[in-house]
């Protein structure tokens, strides 16, 4: 069939797969390739993948590639007319897949935006913070002529504080099922834990579940991921103030040490004040783990009935929580089955259909 149109999809962030951005685009970008060949047959589109010059050709030869670097994508946004070396051919349609990308030229007549969160609503950040994190965020949709939206949540924040007047859908992320990937059997882990996983900061309430470590002498915290230096200093005090022996602290894991520790753990404590979507909450499940969280924001709608949450945001009542719960009989069937609607292949065939229908094919 005779080619009728290009779609530009958006994913430099593929290179970090320890960000969240990068998770979300290296595995939308890894089954939008296994379904690009049909899709070109079928309905003459071609998809072109937007990355790092590093990931060029990662993905396979069934898509195109454009290959960047932070300084040619400071040279595109000064000199935007260059951008026709890079892809001779215009986009038909390009697809941002986060609202903070650094791009910050028209790249297609038509441009769809997904929007990932706008926690700083619920931060409490200041006045003049609040005003600038809004301004950047119309900075990142002010090209834009359809929203994708990652929860029902973050739908109505937005609809809720943004006049944007675009079309709009909510496309769930998809979820990887490390329940079946090789795990890291060297890893040293105490008995009986309760895991965390995140990029630690105020936000997600990390501080909150080492509190609550003193009222929960039998059982260990791990936490795992990076975390800014002054949290952890906190983080530190506290164990140190109260004297804390059932708290371990990793940093950085793989994906095969990830895997163990979900394997392994007692269940997964996610006490967050502001989310998108709560990946670990979703990751946990598919090894058929409890999991308590708050029910802010995202969580509640992410979580479902196969969550338990924290009422109180106390450390002693978390533990009260924690213990009543973990004393139920649980086989982790409700969670796995909640867990299996979370799949990439489900998300990425919600993208192509909405690539189509903003393109009338």
């Amino acid at each position: 069939m005779k080619q009728q149109c290009i779609i530009g999809i958006y994913l430099y962030d593929s290179l970090s797969r320890k960000s969240g951005l990068g998770e979300f685009e290296y595995n939308l970008a890894q089954v939008l390739a296994e379904r690009a060949d049909s899709l070109y047959r079928e309905k003459g589109v071609r998809l072109s993948f937007i990355l790092h010059k590093d990931m060029v050709g990662h993905f396979g030869q069934q898509v195109d590639y454009v290959g960047l670097t932070k300084w040619r994508i400071k040279l595109l946004n000064v000199l935007p007319f260059l951008w026709r070396f890079y892809l001779p051919q215009p986009l038909d349609l390009v697809h941002l897949t986060h609202q903070g990308v650094k791009l910050h030229l028209k790249l297609a007549t038509k441009e769809l935006v997904t929007i990932h969160d706008v926690n700083f609503l619920h931060n409490g950040v200041s006045d003049s913070a609040l005003r600038r994190k809004q301004s950047r965020f119309m900075r990142g949709v002010r090209y834009a002529t359809h929203l994708s939206i990652i929860s029902q949540f973050t739908a109505g924040d937005v609809c809720g504080h943004f006049d944007l007047g675009l079309p709009w859908r909510v496309i769930l992320n998809g979820v990887c099922d490390l329940s079946q990937a090789p795990r890291d059997m060297q890893m040293s882990l105490p008995p009986n834990y309760l895991f965390h996983i995140s990029r630690m900061d105020w936000k997600k309430n990390v501080h909150l579940l080492v509190k609550m470590m003193k009222y929960l002498p039998d059982y260990n915290l791990v936490l795992a991921g990076n975390c800014k230096k002054n949290y952890m200093s906190h983080l530190q005090e506290i164990v140190s103030r109260e004297h804390l022996t059932n708290v371990v602290m990793l940093g950085p894991v793989t994906d095969e040490q990830k895997a163990r520790l979900y394997h392994d753990c007692r269940a997964v404590a996610f006490p967050s004040l502001s989310e998108g979507f709560g990946l670990p909450v979703i990751e946990a499940m598919c090894f058929g783990k409890p999991v308590f969280c708050s029910r802010l924001t995202a969580l509640l709608e992410v979580g479902g009935e196969a969550a338990f949450y924290f009422d109180e945001l106390e450390p002693a009542e978390m533990a009260a929580t924690v213990r009543a719960c973990l004393n139920q009989p649980c086989d982790g069937l409700r969670q796995k089955t909640h867990a299996a609607q979370f799949n990439w292949q489900r998300a990425a065939d919600e993208y192509l259909r909405y690539y189509l229908d903003i393109l009338g094919c």
